[in-house]
Formats: structure tokens, C-alpha cells, sequence
């Protein structure tokens, strides 16, 4: 059986990366676990220590790194608002490409089914009466009074 305790070095600079941060092993699966105390309640296990193929092994730098990289707080601040930045000039040239591909295929149809379309997509069309045909006035029938 392997040691059940974590070297202290690296325990240590668990505790430099966060103080909530601790190291367990668990014996229901012979694997180290790093784990988050949170204010009320057990702690949560954050990083199952495994190698690739899943066998046992004694914890390390590789996983110190893992968790630096899994953190967002690490990230500078203008970095961060940058990458937020570019997402949102993403999005919107995506949407404005999706808009003028929608307006390009209801073009396709004819110039009513067109209008109809344009009158459920925006209002400012009028009602979206845009029938084909010119209304009939129906004759009144039977003695009428004018």
C-alpha cells in the first residue's frame, strides 16, 4: 500500500495557492484528493490525483498547476474584460451576419410573402394585410334605408 500521507512541501504550497486548500487520502478509492473548505459543511474534493491511466500517485507540482490554471482569479483583470470584449464584438457580428442572411432568404420569395413576413417581424409594416386580391365590399341584400 502507498503512503497515506502527502508530502508536506507540497502541502504547503497548496496552502500558498489558497488556505482553504487541503490534501486527503480517500481509501474507498486509494486516490488523493484535493479538497476546498468551504464556511459550513464538509469539505468539497476539488481534484481526484491519478496518473492517465488511472492508477495511484503521490501528489505533485503537475497539480498545483492544474489548479492555477483552473483559476479565473489568476487571470488579470484587463485581460479578462479583453477576452469579454472580443466575445461581444463576436456575438455581434455573428447576429448582424445572421440578419442579413434571414433578410437575403425572405427576399427570395415573392414581393407579398415578403411583406407578410416583414409586417410579423416588425410592426412599423402596419397590420400585415397584404392580400392579393382588392377587397370586395359585400352588397347589402333586401330593402335597404339610405
Amino acid at each position: 500500500m502507498a503512503l497515506t500521507q502527502p508530502d508536506r512541501v507540497f502541502v504547503q504550497r497548496l496552502k500558498e495557492l489558497d488556505p482553504k486548500l487541503g490534501c486527503k487520502f480517500v481509501p474507498e478509492h486509494e486516490h488523493f484528493v484535493i479538497t476546498y473548505a468551504r464556511p459550513i459543511g464538509e469539505p468539497v474534493n476539488v481534484l481526484l490525483i491519478k496518473n492517465d491511466d488511472g492508477s495511484f500517485r503521490q501528489p505533485d507540482d503537475r497539480d498545483i498547476r492544474a489548479l492555477q490554471a483552473a483559476d479565473t482569479h489568476r487571470v488579470p483583470m484587463k485581460e479578462r474584460l479583453k477576452a469579454v470584449a472580443k466575445y461581444m464584438e463576436d456575438d455581434r457580428a455573428e447576429r448582424k451576419r445572421k440578419r442579413k442572411q434571414e433578410i437575403r432568404d425572405i427576399t427570395k420569395d415573392n414581393k407579398l410573402q415578403f411583406a407578410r413576413r416583414a409586417a410579423k417581424i416588425d410592426s412599423a409594416f402596419g397590420a400585415g394585410n397584404y392580400s392579393p386580391f382588392r377587397p370586395i365590399e359585400p352588397k347589402p341584400r333586401g330593402i335597404t334605408i339610405k
